[in-house]
């Protein structure tokens, strides 16, 4: 099951408080206050760019915008764009260059003793690890993120870590812990008044009820999610929701209402220009329509997990093949099943899946 992946929203970060405090510490500032205005413009088109996810365009715009940052010759600024540009280059899927420029955010965070942009460098760092396989390593940025959030009493920011880290508890099995952190994270964001992030909470909290077979509980969560990204209009989390919703139904057996779910969970991703979760959507359409109508649906999944591969999302690359596994099975071709089955066995092994080795070993067990 997939979670609400930790966003880079481009957010604006320019407001007219900065350009009055340039207008009040500088007698000459008529050049400092055009580069603010020129980048006031940029940074709308950056933002539209990001929000139709133009990744590739909003990156090189931004990357150009540099020269007017540094006309302002503002460290604070200077730190904020820099974490910006790094999210963008991991939306593009270079973590390399996405972690050097989370690293330059942190350490001009430490020294400007900007503390809550040295605790959101650090929790993105987390989040490129996490979105690489090293979930020891994420734990140990979102952990760092979280004091600091906690320290400087920013709520927000700490109950978006405090998710951050609910997901990788739970993808290493600690469920007590996971269900904690969430917890708290939805009940921070229910005290702000953020109906959004909490909505996003609520259906991961059901998500991780999907994963402890608790099927009543999580049907629950995710509906009130659904809802909640309805009321708020926010079509990538109701994609996410639905899409969970959609394998939920399938687990339960009721495949043809799943079918309409995922049908509508994929459209709405190709309407978003979401990739991962298009893949997702693409999978499991192939795998109901193999089971319902027995049609061999086995290039769909393929074409799906090519796309997950290039994206490097390793839980749902070993899921793919753990369900190409069962499309095969399915058309009596149990050697190819059991190569598939294996390839995502080795997946899951290899990134401490362990949930999810779970499941395809009892399915080894059942093949041999």
């Amino acid at each position: 099951m997939n979670k609400i992946p930790f966003l880079f929203p481009f957010t604006s970060i320019i407001n007219k408080k900065q350009i009055y405090n340039i207008q009040r510490k500088e007698k000459s500032c008529s050049k400092k206050l055009s580069a603010l205005v020129k980048l006031l413009i940029l940074e709308k088109k950056i933002g539209i760019l990001s929000v139709i996810s133009k990744f590739g365009d909003a990156l090189n715009l931004a990357t150009k915008s540099m020269d007017k940052v540094y006309e302002i010759d503002n460290k604070n600024l200077i730190g904020v764009y820099l974490k910006h540009i790094g999210g963008l280059y991991w939306y593009v899927g270079n973590k390399e260059e996405a972690l050097r420029y989370l690293e330059l955010v942190t350490e001009i965070g430490s020294k400007e003793k900007d503390l809550c942009l040295e605790a959101d460098a650090l929790r993105k760092t987390g989040i490129v690890y996490y979105s690489n396989g090293e979930y020891d390593k994420s734990m140990e940025y979102f952990s760092k993120s979280y004091a600091k959030a906690k320290k400087i009493q920013n709520s927000w920011l700490e109950g978006v870590v405090s998710g951050n880290i609910a997901v990788v508890y739970e993808l290493k099995g600690d469920i007590e812990n996971a269900q904690t952190y969430y917890e708290n994270a939805r009940m921070i964001f229910e005290k702000l008044g953020d109906r959004r992030m909490e909505g996003i909470q609520i259906g991961n909290i059901g998500i991780m009820y999907y994963n402890t077979e608790e099927y009543g509980k999580a049907r629950s969560f995710l509906e009130k999610s659904l809802q909640i990204t309805k009321e708020v209009g926010d079509k990538y989390a109701r994609a996410t929701m639905l899409t969970n919703l959609g394998k939920l139904y399938f687990e339960l057996g009721k495949s043809k209402e799943a079918l309409n779910i995922v049908l509508e969970a994929f459209r709405i991703a190709q309407e978003i220009g979401d990739e991962s979760i298009k893949a997702q959507n693409l999978i499991f359409l192939g795998v109901i329509n193999n089971i319902l109508y027995g049609e061999n649906t086995e290039p769909m999944i393929l074409e799906a997990i090519q796309t997950i591969e290039r994206l490097n999302e390793y839980e749902l690359l070993a899921t793919g093949y753990f369900f190409l596994s069962q499309v095969r099975k399915n058309m009596t071709r149990l050697k190819e099943a059991k190569t598939a089955l294996k390839k995502a066995r080795g997946i899951a092994q290899k990134y401490g899946l362990s949930k999810l080795s779970e499941k395809i070993q009892k399915e080894c067990s059942k093949m041999k």
